[in-house]
């Protein structure tokens, strides 16, 4: 074939055309005007007095004191006006739970405004030792300086210590007493009264009956505690006719009987 027929047969390729519809200004326009009717309305919306916090409502552990409420009710002052979508509920949680004496704290929004609630530490001893008397919960940290007549059992350590609100009261002598309060509950139909651990951490308790408990070295502790709860279940008036019972070796257990002169005895 010539070239000039070879010419003849030739076509260019057909162009193709990118056919994307092109936005108009109108909806641009559009979408960005839907855009800022929006931000207006949530705006609008958040600085509505009808969202404004209009009550706060407060769930206080009664183990807490007056003042202890006191410090809650101030941390939580709502300003008039406050926007309760805005109110940052977290914020206040936070700054909740630094005061020492608080176990937990949670801020919930209701239709009206805000419900805080806040729990305490519960206090489970009264720990006496150089610092004076610190009320204590079952884990060993100082909720606060001991009340009057609070009837906690009462922790005595030989041995110095200062305690800070909040943290946990560091030591072995501490840490033996704290695992004979943690079974002290299965001593029904007693309670214990007092823990004495002294500097070389031998421990001994007084009962609610007057019964004296030499338990030796904080070793072995909570077989001892199970083999006293066993005692108490055998003679729930123990201490009635006791007044030393002697733990110190689970291999040999004395007593001695209350107002008897002959000391003590195997038990």
């Amino acid at each position: 074939m010539s070239n000039r027929s070879r010419s003849a047969g030739w076509a260019p390729p057909v162009a193709r055309y990118n056919r994307r519809a092109r936005r108009s200004f109108a909806s641009v326009a559009a979408a960005w005007l839907a855009v800022i009717l929006a931000v207006e309305l949530g705006a609008a919306v958040y600085s509505s007095p009808m969202l404004d916090i209009k009550t706060v409502t407060f769930r206080l552990d009664p183990a807490a004191t007056a003042e202890e409420r006191a410090a809650v009710r101030r941390a939580a002052t709502v300003q008039p006006g406050t926007s309760l979508p805005a109110f940052p509920s977290g914020r206040l949680e936070a700054d909740l739970r630094k005061q020492t004496w608080v176990q937990g704290a949670w801020v919930a929004k209701g239709l009206k405004g805000l419900t805080v609630t806040v729990a305490a530490r519960k206090a489970a001893a009264v720990l006496q030792g150089a610092a004076g008397p610190w009320e204590i919960d079952a884990n060993g940290c100082a909720v606060r300086p001991a009340r009057p007549r609070t009837g906690l059992p009462m922790v005595t350590i030989q041995a110095e210590w200062y305690p800070t609100a909040g943290k946990r009261v560091a030591g072995s002598p501490l840490d033996a007493a704290l695992i004979v309060l943690a079974r002290s509950g299965r001593l029904s139909p007693v309670q214990v009264r007092s823990v004495v651990v002294d500097r070389n951490v031998d421990v001994w308790l007084t009962t609610s009956d007057d019964l004296e408990v030499r338990l030796g070295q904080a070793t072995n502790l909570p077989d001892k505690m199970a083999r006293l709860a066993r005692l108490y279940a055998k003679e729930p008036r123990l201490g009635k006719k006791l007044s030393v019972v002697n733990l110190q070796s689970l291999k040999w257990l004395s007593c001695v009987e209350r107002g008897s002169p002959s000391g003590a005895k195997p038990l």
